[in-house]
């Protein structure tokens, strides 16, 4: 295994558990997890998701052999679940409809 490949597996379980403690922050409400400063603005539960699935994408694409993602390098069907997973929540569109600055 490179140093490239290793170094974007870690990076990619960084990410990856980075999303995680997010998205826990959220599901039981500790504001601590949310953001890193209480005065800064939170990561949305989206966005974690979307790191979550992202690091996941990234360790098992680095730690699998070269050869086998050549052929497919253009087209992912993690990339699509990626994009799906923040853009496809129609209400990332409308922020009044579930804040109360709207």
């Amino acid at each position: 295994m490179s140093k490239k490949s290793r170094i974007a597996e870690v990076l990619g379980v960084v990410v990856l558990l980075l999303g995680l403690v997010v998205m826990l922050g959220w599901i039981f409400d500790i504001s601590v997890l949310k953001s890193i400063l209480p005065v800064w603005v939170t990561m949305k539960f989206s966005t974690a998701l979307c790191f979550f699935l992202s690091g996941f994408t990234l360790y098992f694409i680095a730690s699998s052999q070269v050869e086998r993602f050549s052929s497919c390098s253009n087209s992912s069907d993690d990339d699509y679940i990626v994009y799906h997973a923040d853009y496809g929540n129609p209400l990332n569109l409308y922020p009044s409809w579930y804040t109360s600055w709207g």
